[in-house]
Formats: structure tokens, C-alpha cells, sequence
């Protein structure tokens, strides 16, 4: 997730907080519009950014399943199928019903397989029988942008006034279910109360870790400093020491910033200086200017604190400064916390 898409969502959810008074929100009937082309899904939904239609991966950080009242679908031409049938007049008494039977027959899907709608066509057909259309959309295409966007499909038979020109979308609408609001207030709660609790204890950890250890450094110097009958406080002595050396080859483990710079500063000679470091876990990058840059890889490896030294960019003339531009990248080894306090 990127930032922009974090922050996104993140006033989504503030917004969502807020009373319909104070948040502007106060459209009653609120949208959002699927435009599926084949792979292609835009979505142009309540609270996009400028009105501009997003990807399905954006409209699902705004949560829209609980805060939308009705659905619109524009399905390309390539993504429905239409086809023509007579059945005896008698059937328009329950047309979708008896459509519905057809559909194994005209389509390679059965009926649990597709969204369709269907009506009567001007069509001449034989005496005693009736034209009819029928439009399906198959669910495998519908199925993947709803579900992201926590929305259900519709139920058969969706409302069709008449089958889409040839080569023209089919377009749609149906209105959802509303969530009842007194529950979603109740779940918005929970889910703010978990995560208050997890920044808590977080918090009361990192709290707790530093008083241990400002605790074990006072024990540490007071059992040195105070210690009258080493028979007696012996134990408690080597308990202290081996807690406080755990704490100290924890944080040997780690690489130090500040001992790679001493390191630096006594390996690289007068003729060279750094314009920038960059330390990241154990990727060290350098960049700088050099008199001699050819022999900086040399010298960086003789040092025990670096490894896998080598040139990220080609040198290149400094303009009129003396020397050479070099970008150089390293690994850093723990043993580089040696120079920590």
C-alpha cells in the first residue's frame, strides 16, 4: 500500500466517523458506478478523489459494502451475451421463471452461473408463441471487483427495459440492502478499541524494556560500586552482569552508524570526502568525491566492518573540483556496534 493510498483511506474512515452534518455527506442516495471492460474495472464511487474514476484496489480501502445505497453496472459488449427465443404465450404469466429453464440450453452456463434479464420482442413469431430476448452476464465477471468491494451480487432477474444495441455496454442499477447503523457504529467501536489496545501495549512494552534495562544498568553500577561482602552478593552480582551482557550483545548485534563513520574517517585518506551515507539495516551506500576513486574498493574491503564492496554507478569527472565522482555500495557487518557507548 502506498502512502497516498494509506492517507486515503485513513480519511475515509475519520470521515466516516463523523455525523452527516459535519462531514457533508447528506446525499441520501449515494452511488457507486462499475465500468468492466473485459480485465479493465474502473470505479467511480462516493468520496473519489475529484470525481475521476479509480482502480478496484483504491475503491476497496474506502470500504464502500456499508456505505453505499445503490450499485450501477456498465458491462462491455464483450462481457454479455444476448440471445432470441419463442416460447407459448402462456409463459408470460411467469416469464423469468420459464427463461430461466432455457438458459442451460442457449447459453454454456446454467442458471446459477449468470446474472440475467429478459422481456418480450417485437419479433414476428408463430401463432400461439411469443419472441423473447435474453441478456446474461456471467458471475465469474462480476465476482472479483464486487467482492473487493465487500458488495453482493444482484438477485435474478435484474430490471432490463430491452437488450443493449449490438455493440453497445449493458448498463444496470439495484439499490442494497442498508446495514443497520446502530451495528455499524458497534463494530466501527470494537475495531477503534482494538486498535487502541494494540498501540497501548505496544506503548507499555517499549516502556517496560527501557525501565528494565535503565534498571539493570543501576543495579549493574551499584552492585560495583557498593558491594562490601562479595561471598554474600556474588550471585546477585553475576545475575546483574549476565542480564546487562545480554542487553549490551543485543545491541552489538546491530549495526552502528556512528562506528561505520569512525571507521570511515580513519580509512579514506585527505584526498577523499563524503557527500553523503546512507545506512539501511545493513546496506551501506556512499557518495563523494575522490582524487584517487579506482583504489576505494580496495581500501573499503581491508576494513572488518564492510564486505560486498562495490561501484553502483560508473566515476565520473567532479566538473571543476579535483577528483572523481564515485556512488559506492556495501554491506555492513554487526561488529560495526563496537564503537556504540
Amino acid at each position: 500500500m502506498t502512502l497516498r493510498q494509506f492517507l486515503r483511506w485513513w480519511g475515509g474512515q475519520l470521515r466516516s466517523l463523523l455525523p452527516a452534518g459535519l462531514s457533508g455527506d447528506t446525499v441520501a442516495g449515494r452511488t457507486v458506478t462499475l465500468s468492466i471492460d473485459q480485465a479493465h474495472v474502473e470505479v467511480l464511487a462516493p468520496g473519489a478523489h475529484d470525481g475521476t474514476a479509480v482502480s478496484v484496489e483504491e475503491a476497496s480501502l474506502m470500504q464502500l459494502g456499508g456505505r453505499v445505497d445503490a450499485v450501477t453496472l456498465n458491462i462491455g459488449p464483450r462481457d454479455y451475451l444476448v440471445r432470441q427465443l419463442t416460447l407459448p404465450r402462456l409463459a408470460l404469466s411467469n416469464l423469468a421463471e420459464t427463461v430461466g429453464y432455457q438458459i442451460q440450453k442457449l447459453l454454456p452456463f446454467n442458471r446459477d452461473q449468470v446474472i440475467y434479464a429478459c422481456g418480450t420482442s417485437d419479433t414476428p413469431a408463430p401463432d400461439g408463441q411469443v419472441a423473447i430476448w435474453l441478456a446474461a452476464i456471467p458471475k465469474r465477471t462480476l465476482r472479483p471487483p464486487l467482492d473487493a468491494l465487500d458488495i453482493a451480487l444482484p438477485d435474478n432477474p435484474i430490471k432490463l427495459r430491452e437488450p443493449p444495441t449490438a455493440g453497445q455496454p449493458l448498463q444496470f442499477s439495484w439499490r442494497l440492502a442498508r446495514q443497520d447503523s446502530r451495528m455499524a457504529y458497534v463494530q466501527r467501536g470494537l475495531w477503534l478499541g482494538l486498535a487502541a489496545t494494540w498501540v497501548l501495549a505496544i506503548a507499555l512494552l517499549v516502556h517496560d524494556q527501557q525501565r528494565e534495562y535503565d534498571a539493570l544498568i543501576a543495579t549493574h553500577d551499584a552492585l560495583r560500586s557498593e558491594a562490601v561482602d562479595v561471598g554474600q552478593l556474588r550471585e546477585r552480582l553475576d545475575l546483574a552482569q549476565a542480564q546487562f551482557d545480554a542487553i549490551v550483545q543485543r545491541r552489538r548485534d546491530a549495526v552502528s552508524a556512528l562506528g561505520l563513520l569512525g571507521e570511515l574517517t580513519e580509512t579514506l585518506d585527505d584526498e577523499t570526502w563524503l557527500v553523503n551515507l546512507e545506512l539501511q539495516g545493513a546496506d551501506l551506500s556512499l557518495q563523494g568525491v575522490s582524487a584517487t576513486p579506482a583504489a576505494l574498493i580496495e581500501t573499503l574491503e581491508d576494513s572488518e566492518l564492510l564486505s560486498d564492496v562495490r561501484f553502483e554507478a560508473a566515476i565520473t569527472q567532479a566538473g571543476r573540483e579535483a577528483g572523481s565522482r564515485f556512488n559506492i555500495s556495501a554491506k555492513a557487518t554487526p561488529t560495526a556496534a563496537g564503537a556504540m557507548p
